[in-house]
C-alpha cells in the first residue's frame, strides 16, 4: 500500500512554470510535471 501525501503537501511544492507567447496574442503557462496544467493570459503580469 502506499500513502499520499496531504494537498498542503503537494501545493507548497515548487513547480517550474513555462511561459510561451500565444501566436494570437497573449501568453500560455504550462507546468510540465502537471500534465494538462496550463492557463492563459493576456500579459505576463499577474
Amino acid at each position: 500500500m502506499t500513502s499520499r501525501e496531504s494537498l498542503e503537501y503537494y501545493l507548497s511544492l515548487a513547480y517550474s512554470v513555462t511561459l510561451d507567447p500565444d501566436p494570437e496574442g497573449g501568453y500560455v503557462a504550462h507546468i510540465k510535471d502537471l500534465s494538462g496544467c496550463f492557463t492563459q493570459g493576456e500579459t505576463l503580469e499577474y
